[in-house]
């Protein structure tokens, strides 16, 4: 697994490479959020509260030579997981 980064809020681009897997095989990749600064300095989510991280992920895909693309909906983070023991 791989990860480059791209503009002042360092916007995640993974890559993830499955050798080869069978018929009916399953993969599963688990992601940790966490907020940081925004590129003015402040710290975001100051407020309590769920936020939207962004406007979803698109897994993107060969099979038997053939190009796919799937999406996701929204990404969300809640402020205060830490706080509340959910981490």
């Amino acid at each position: 697994m791989s990860y480059t980064t791209k503009g002042t809020s360092e916007k995640v681009f993974l890559t993830w490479e499955i050798e080869s897997p069978s018929p009916c095989d399953t993969a599963t990749l688990i992601i940790k959020t966490s907020t940081d600064k925004n590129p003015a300095g402040k710290q975001e989510y100051a407020s309590p509260g769920c936020y939207e991280l962004n406007s979803g992920v698109v897994l993107k895909f060969t099979y038997e030579g053939k190009r796919y693309s799937a999406y996701t909906g929204p990404i969300y983070t809640d402020r205060f997981l830490r706080e509340r023991g959910l981490n």
